[in-house]
């Protein structure tokens, strides 16, 4: 199972974040969005302390799982402490064009990416590179929605807890931007955009608050932002696997995204 993520990146690749599932880092989020999400809570894994029995019922239960709802393929890794412990993949990467998944395949990490993001913001914030509670507009002059002087007060804050005022997915850009000046071509296009809340008064989940973060963060440290998350995040966790380089994932294999229409994947 997978969700997309449009990213808005500056440069001439379209960039979407994917991780290997044997990742430490990645298993531990993964493994908790499998369980919130895949395995509902009638389903339930008996057996004594004979790992090889568990692994048998976890088996047959994510291919019961995969039939039932339709998954055309899955990757399921079990870490305890820092030992992966369990890691095999479950059908195909694609309908169209059929390989088997393994531990190994890449899938796309979704919003999940946006808890990275935040990471590299905070560090540029404990680097005294970045404040958090100064405006948007300090960082990125050329910010403003409909109400300049409402978006005027939009915090960096604001926008890592989503209460920046900006609308959800309805408001988002259609399609993604590519070329170099793809963050300065996203930031453009929201000037007509008006706030649904004043700022820091409303939870609202935005995928544009975090658009908005990439281009603070490539105007505060002078990189691409799949450099800096690189260099910052993916290198220090030895995410080895770990990408917003979509050319990048195609080589490494990546599973496509499926969804059920009108009861056909």
């Amino acid at each position: 199972m997978w969700l997309e993520l449009k990213a808005v990146p500056k440069s001439d690749k379209l960039k979407t974040i994917f991780i290997r599932s044997t990742s430490i880092l990645a298993c531990a989020i993964c493994l908790v969005i499998g369980i919130i999400l895949v395995f509902p809570p009638t389903y339930v894994i008996k057996g004594e302390n004979d790992p090889s029995d568990k692994f048998a019922q976890m088996n047959a239960l994510v291919e019961q799982i995969m039939t039932e709802d339709a998954i055309p393929g899955a990757s399921v890794v079990v870490v305890k402490g820092d030992e992966t412990v369990f890691a095999q993949g479950y059908g195909i990467t694609s309908i169209e064009n059929p390989q088997p998944v393994n531990e190994n395949t890449v899938f796309i990490l979704a919003s999940v990416s946006k808890s990275f993001t935040a990471l590299g913001v905070l560090l540029l914030r404990d680097k005294g590179i970045l404040d958090i509670n100064k405006p948007v507009v300090f960082y990125l002059p050329d910010f403003k929605l409909s109400d300049k002087n409402a978006s005027s007060e939009i915090t960096i804050r604001q926008l890592l807890t989503h209460t920046s005022g900006i609308p959800g997915a309805l408001a988002e850009p259609q399609g993604y931007f590519n070329g170099l000046d793809a963050m300065d071509k996203m930031v453009s296009d929201l000037e007509g955009l008006s706030l649904n809340n004043p700022p820091g008064q409303v939870f609202e989940y935005s995928n544009l608050n975090y658009f908005l973060l990439g281009a603070v963060v490539e105007a505060v440290t002078g990189q691409k932002f799949e450099d800096y998350m690189a260099e910052a995040v993916f290198t220090p966790l030895s995410l080895n696997r770990t990408t917003l380089d979509l050319e990048q994932a195609e080589e490494w294999g990546r599973a496509y995204g499926h969804q059920p229409v009108f009861g056909k994947v």
